[in-house]
């Protein structure tokens, strides 16, 4: 395994992965669990560009942690495609996010976003 290798060289390898592999090699590596400390996750959200929102202390929350803000950043992504198709078809867009004042509540249901015609019969979900 990676067990000769300097704590430093794992954490450059690791933060070059994604993060189904960073969480497979966890859980076969308790060593890997240790270079993953908080350091590391500041250093691969500031790589993979994700805002950290809520710091974390051990390597399971933080996991949790990387991936509602991955959930967040592709949500949005969403959202701004959404609008790119509105200004393309001149179709009407309603997203109803004032519920949902933390990142763990976003829920990615097709029921956050509709795309609205003036027609009411004609709503249909995403």
């Amino acid at each position: 395994m990676l067990t000769d290798l300097p704590f430093d060289n794992i954490k450059q390898i690791l933060l070059y992965h994604d993060i189904e592999t960073i969480i497979n090699i966890g859980l076969t590596c308790k060593m890997i669990r240790q270079v993953c400390n908080k350091d590391f996750w500041v250093d691969k959200c500031s790589y993979d560009n994700l805002i950290i929102i809520t710091p974390r202390d051990n390597y399971s929350d933080w996991i949790t942690e990387y991936m509602m803000i991955l959930r967040v950043k592709i949500l949005l992504f969403c959202v701004f495609k959404l609008s790119q198709f509105y200004l393309l078809f001149g179709t009407y867009i309603s997203i109803n996010i004032n519920h949902y004042t933390n990142h763990e509540n976003i829920n990615l249901s097709s029921k956050l976003i509709r795309l609205k015609d003036p027609n009411p019969a004609n709503y249909y979900s995403t």
